[in-house]
């Protein structure tokens, strides 16, 4: 909600001709640079390009569109898989590692998960995402959501089924992992949110976000970090890329004054302050934040070692999705949100689900 209310006000001020010299983008980073509202800064980036090079390799390209580039990172996340020590421990059972598929985590799913006397969970074996993060499924698993030239919608694919059938498994078949409907029905009012279930110790492992180690800490749980399964062995693991985005606005007086701006919000001196509050891990190979990430008090040595072979190793999870210049990111958006809505109520199967996203996208290319 905060999000939107921020993209409605920068398009209100855009259409007025009244926006910020530098703004955030987000998820409407390729609708902005199609309407002509962001400076193509690639002549200033090759100015500084001595300064950029200390950057990891694919941050620049997540903002590159048809060779130009029109934004610069102001933090960096990435997608890992948090497990609860105490509850491995308790079972007797080995952690997480980098060599797990999505079967060693079904198998530890399933014997990890509690049942009262009624057969109603108590603890979880995991806990999985509800939104467009289950694309990352998708994309782990070899799927893919457009063909080359954006033309045709490739998600109704075998990978993209049996992607969609295991998650569907853990939380229907097995019953595991909570469905949005066992969710939102909860006799248990405690829980604010999916996270929470992980973190008040009601779930054994959760496939979330690098900055959640703060809420982790927060609730004192006894965690541990692994990189995120591999599908299935010989199937490449993609470990996915978050961030937010800032750009120059085209009708900007002082547009070599903002991209400094902007490039001073990316130094390793601002970005080590957003390491310390745990929103942000390094942008740099080297410098201020990467030095205080690696002696981070709040990220155990273990944690830090497997984010940042995380980070080295990943793709922007936007870049991933936001690949057809025919079809805007936010009507995309949109159609996948609705969708995987009713799947992870119970409501459509991925036959169905994979079916119907194919038919809806395809239309938007059509139209």
């Amino acid at each position: 909600p905060v999000q939107q209310q921020y993209n409605s006000k920068i398009i209100t001020q855009l259409a007025s001709n009244t926006a910020p010299d530098v703004f955030n983008c987000g998820e409407l980073l390729q609708s902005y640079i199609e309407k002509g509202a962001l400076v193509d800064i690639s002549p200033w980036v090759k100015e500084d390009k001595k300064y950029f090079d200390t950057f990891f390799h694919g941050f620049l390209e997540d903002h590159t569109f048809n060779g130009k580039i029109y934004g610069l990172h102001q933090n960096v996340a990435v997608h890992v898989f948090y497990y609860n020590k105490d509850i491995f421990d308790q079972a007797g059972m080995a952690y997480p590692d980098e060599t797990w598929t999505w079967q060693d985590l079904l198998q530890a799913a399933v014997k990890l998960t509690k049942r009262d006397q009624k057969g109603k969970v108590t603890q979880y074996g995991i806990v999985t995402p509800f939104d467009q993060q289950l694309m990352l499924y998708i994309f782990q698993n070899g799927g893919k959501l457009w063909n080359e030239d954006g033309t045709r919608c490739l998600i109704n694919s075998p990978q993209a089924k049996e992607a969609m059938n295991f998650w569907s498994d853990l939380m229907f078949k097995y019953k595991v992992a909570p469905s949005k409907y066992a969710f939102t029905t909860s006799a248990n009012g405690s829980w604010s949110g999916l996270s929470e279930i992980f973190f008040t110790g009601k779930a054994a492992m959760y496939c979330g976000g690098s900055y959640e180690v703060v809420s982790l800490n927060k609730y004192k749980l006894n965690w541990g970090v692994a990189l995120m399964p591999f599908s299935k062995k010989g199937v490449k693991r993609i470990s996915s890329r978050l961030y937010n985005s800032a750009g120059v606005w085209t009708g900007s007086k002082h547009q070599k004054e903002a991209y400094q701006l902007m490039k001073f919000m990316t130094t390793p001196e601002v970005i080590k302050r957003l390491v310390a509050v745990g929103d942000s891990l390094p942008l740099h190979v080297k410098g201020a934040d990467m030095d205080f990430f690696l002696s981070d008090p709040i990220r155990p040595e273990p944690a830090r070692k497997v984010m940042l072979e995380a980070l080295k190793s990943s793709q922007s999870l936007y870049r991933l999705m936001a690949t057809n210049p025919k079809v805007s990111y936010l009507e995309q958006s949109k159609v996948l949100t609705e969708e995987m809505e009713k799947f992870v109520y119970g409501q459509v199967n991925a036959d169905e689900l994979l079916k119907t996203i194919e038919s809806r996208l395809n239309a938007l290319v059509t139209r």
